[in-house]
């Protein structure tokens, strides 16, 4: 395959996952925004704020690391995928600690399932964003932008499905 067809490929993928997954997440801002109303999606967003507050430590800098060697180093591609994913947990579980270590220092608040959750779809999202940056590296993008659409359409349905079961069929 030449490069400027493999280059117009991955950049259509790309493009395709993330204004889908973007697309998406604007719709359902908007309507859980509308169930909620003001005083609950001012938690919503206090949840969603202090868990990505934190959300550097559940990176700091290893996907562009990641990114970098197995451009350099693409035959050490599965060795790189066992150490990743092995250096994720203890990460993961440090931003986990800094988060409700933080909270508990801050005192009570209603919000902290929120931010259970958000801290959890942080941790979720950080080690789906490390799949994305081997698939980068072998140049496949399209993964990245079917994982992205994907993702934005359970995300999506989710939502609506929990809607629908907390206030029925109208």
């Amino acid at each position: 395959m030449s490069l400027a067809r493999n280059i117009a490929k991955n950049t259509f993928w790309l493009g395709v996952g993330e204004f889908t997954r973007l697309f998406l997440a604007a719709i359902t801002a908007i309507f859980v925004a509308r169930y909620l109303g003001s005083a609950g999606y001012g938690k919503y967003v206090f949840a969603t704020s202090f868990a990505q507050l934190f959300a550097v430590l559940a990176d700091f800098g290893f996907l562009n690391f990641i990114s970098a060697e197995l451009a350099r180093r693409k035959d050490q591609f599965e060795d790189y995928l066992n150490i990743s994913l092995t250096l994720k947990i203890p990460i993961s579980l440090l931003y986990l600690v800094t988060v409700f270590g933080t909270l508990f220092l801050i005192g009570k608040t209603d919000a902290w399932f929120l931010i259970l959750l958000a801290t959890l779809g942080v941790i979720v999202e950080n080690i789906t964003f490390l799949f994305f940056a081997f698939f980068r590296a072998k140049e496949k993008m399209m993964y990245e932008g079917l994982l992205k659409l994907l993702g934005g359409a359970i995300m999506f349905i989710l939502i609506f499905f929990a809607l629908y079961i907390k206030t029925g069929p109208e």
